[in-house]
């Protein structure tokens, strides 16, 4: 999968040049686990862990939940999603 987004993070990477000049810009890739389960008739919601890898090598850990309303029945199998980031500016890490 990675290898099917390393031509989306090189074109981004020629495209921040201009903005790292001013301020900087972050680059890397969010995958998240979407835990499998059963839907009820009135919705459901599925746990959700992420890792935000940045283009330095350092990661982020993240998790939340998948809601999803209305009419949902049956068995979902775990999903994974990615995410490609480009963030411009000098946005880091909160301490």
């Amino acid at each position: 999968m990675l290898t099917r987004l390393a031509p989306f993070f090189l074109a981004l990477a020629a495209a921040a040049t201009p903005a790292a000049a001013e301020g900087g810009v972050n680059l890397g890739i969010l995958e998240c686990k979407v835990a499998g389960g059963f839907g009820y008739v009135l919705g459901s919601s599925r746990d959700m862990t992420c890792t935000f890898k940045r283009s330095d090598g350092s990661r982020e850990s993240y998790s939340g939940a998948f809601d999803r309303y209305g009419l949902d029945l049956g068995y979902t199998d775990e999903r994974w999603l990615y995410w490609g980031v480009f963030a411009p500016g000098d946005v880091g890490k909160v301490p």
